[in-house]
């Protein structure tokens, strides 16, 4: 048996948590590592600091677990913050850039655009995540060519 490998405990728990946190399963089989070490009688606030969780999140987990079985460990929806631009606005604004003939808008550009159609504030950095949504591919520097 070779040397034992050293590693900082605590880089290596900063790498778990990005890499478990990437999807939905790689959080799913993260819960599922949390109960599997709570069932073979780790204590839940050792299992939580090695993980790099509270320890009351480990025991709702634990919870999920004996109410749901293996499906109460995945996600429900992450709710997040609400659109400002509504479905119905969307879809118009979609079907204005496209029949527009002019497929290069910018942030600037869309923000104007949204404020003076829809009355709604968005600033030049969402319209350019908002271009991104909508399927852009990078253009001249400022633009966003956008395929609808």
């Amino acid at each position: 048996m070779g040397a034992p490998i050293r590693f900082d405990p605590s880089t290596f728990v900063e790498w778990y948590r990005q890499e478990t946190q990437r999807t939905a399963e790689s959080r799913f089989h993260h819960r599922l590592h949390a109960l599997l070490l709570v069932s073979i009688g780790h204590n839940v606030n050792d299992v939580a600091q090695w993980l790099g969780d509270n320890p009351r999140t480990v025991t709702r987990w634990m919870r999920r677990f004996q109410q749901q079985g293996p499906e109460g460990l995945w996600e429900g929806k992450r709710p997040g913050r609400p659109n400002k631009l509504s479905r119905e606005q969307m879809d118009e604004l979609r079907q204005t850039m496209k029949s527009n003939g002019n497929d290069e808008w910018n942030g600037p550009q869309l923000a104007e655009f949204i404020h003076e159609h829809f009355d709604v504030d968005l600033s030049v950095r969402q319209c350019q995540r908002l271009l991104r949504r909508l399927h852009a591919t990078a253009g001249k520097a400022g633009t966003s060519q956008v395929t609808v």
